[in-house]
């Protein structure tokens, strides 16, 4: 633990030096005009040294992945060109991946090649923008952010390179940026956008998951006074296959909206309904000078169940999948003077992992309690208990203290402290046996019956993680 508090420590002040000085990159030449050189670069780069508190179980995390040991998870290559004049401009970024996002037969996700840093393509776009009557109006055609990442890109959550934003964190769409269309206008202090893209994120292709499109929309009040306060409450909302969608596509084992059951006497077709979903948020910020940054939202999802039918079986096969639902909550506040800032950010959900996941399902609806039974020959129809199916919930905590050199480079020290709970709501657990090997929830439940003794102990799961930052962007 002390080597590690030393190599934090080593780096938050060893890396505080004066040569580090943001240089402008020079992108025309004297008595050249700009629209012959004039491409706009940008970076952003963000070295990270990460260290996963030891559990009291005695588990480390020896799994791979980029939470502990040194990283970049935040690295960005910015390219753009402006033809004011036509009000045109074309936008293409680059960013730092690893191979296992884009391929599952990597190390990391059981397969035998390596996991090297690779590049992949962010944005790459075309804008057109006009003004009539103090009314701006842009349309983007291309792969761009998506209306949920807005307050991030604002800079009313400023710490991107530290995490995700709240919205995107909670997994608001399949990722932060997509193929698509999107209509953007503003009117003084309000913003609105409408976007229509495939659904499945930029690092995808359309009919990966669905044949269908997504549209996603959001407005924007953002008020300034005196030019010290800055304020923005936004809504958003997204619609999951609101078009589009295939009338054979929800087939048993072939997509993920209905499960293989393993059986070969049963094929299984859902209909359109269980491919649609609904995504509501808001969110409202206040920043007074470089006081105080403040931040609270919700989102609330919603899985649409349908009408389930056996192909092999159709006419007494015919049930009913359930609705399922989802929502998490956030607030964040960042307190600065002069050049320290502290934040503290709390997300909660429902789900364990860290996203919010539509897992309850409500059974109080007539139609979802229906049970068939069959007395003396006679089939007869009841009604199950109303019930909630389940509590999966999480909780996140992070502690964040920010030095910043210039406008253009920062240091941060930081804690990310996070749990779960189980789908009875009891917390998610570590369970350990004689050896120090760790075992499943139900080898302790059987030795808890009596049916094996393994001398298993359980402990709360939690998961601690300490890091070192640094922004550099130009």
């Amino acid at each position: 633990m002390a080597k590690h508090v030393f190599l934090i420590l080593l780096l938050f002040y060893g890396l505080n030096i004066s040569f580090l000085k943001a240089e402008e990159i020079v992108t025309t030449k004297e008595n050249e005009p700009d629209a012959f050189y004039g491409l706009k670069i940008g970076g952003i780069f963000t070295p990270t040294y990460g260290y996963r508190v030891r559990s009291p179980s005695g588990i480390s995390n020896t799994d791979p992945n980029e939470k502990t040991g040194f990283s970049s998870p935040w690295t960005l290559l910015m390219i753009s060109k402006d033809w004011e004049e036509n009000g045109i401009k074309a936008e293409f970024w680059t960013e730092l991946l690893r191979n296992s996002s884009l391929t599952s037969d990597t190390k990391v996700n059981g397969g035998s090649k390596s996991n090297p840093y690779t590049i992949g393509i962010r944005r790459a776009n075309v804008q057109k923008s006009f003004k009539k009557s103090n009314i701006t109006y842009r349309f983007i055609f291309g792969i761009h952010e998506l209306p949920h990442v807005y307050s991030q890109w604002k800079n009313y959550w400023d710490w991107r390179y530290l995490s995700k934003g709240p919205m995107e964190s909670f997994a608001f769409a399949a990722a932060p940026a997509d193929l698509g269309l999107s209509f953007i206008t503003e009117y003084k202090w309000i913003n609105f956008q409408i976007s229509a893209v495939n659904g499945e994120g930029y690092q995808q292709i359309q009919n990966t998951d669905s044949a269908g499109f997504d549209l996603i929309g959001r407005l924007s009040f953002e008020p300034t006074w005196k030019d010290t306060i800055r304020s923005g409450l936004h809504f958003v909302g997204r619609k999951g296959n609101v078009v589009g969608v295939a009338g054979n596509e929800c087939r048993e084992g072939e997509t993920s909206c209905v499960a293989d059951d393993g059986k070969t006497t049963t094929y299984l077709l859902g209909d359109l309904r269980t491919r649609k979903s609904r995504v509501l948020g808001a969110e409202w910020d206040f920043i007074y000078k470089e006081y105080v940054n403040f931040g609270v939202g919700f989102v609330h999802k919603k899985g649409y169940g349908g009408r389930l039918i056996d192909m092999l079986d159709p006419v007494d096969s015919l049930s009913f999948q359930k609705d399922s639902f989802g929502r998490g909550r956030y607030v964040w506040i960042g307190l600065g003077y002069q050049k320290w800032r502290f934040i503290y950010r709390r997300d909660t959900g429902t789900g364990q992992t860290g996203s919010v996941e539509s897992v309850e399902t409500n059974e109080q609806e007539i139609w979802n309690r229906i049970q068939k039974t069959t007395t003396n020959g006679t089939a007869v129809a009841t009604f199950s208990t109303p019930k909630y199916s389940s509590k999966e919930s999480f909780l996140k905590n992070y502690f964040f203290l920010e030095y910043l050199y210039n406008t253009k480079i920062r240091f941060a020290l930081g804690m990310i402290d996070s749990y779960s709970f189980e789908k009875d709501g009891t917390r998610k657990k570590t369970y350990i046996n004689l050896f120090g090997l760790e075992k499943t929830r139900n080898d302790y439940l059987n030795q808890v019956k009596g049916i094996q003794y393994d001398g298993i102990v359980e402990y709360a799961k939690r998961d601690r993680q300490i890091f070192c930052k640094v922004l550099l962007s130009f």
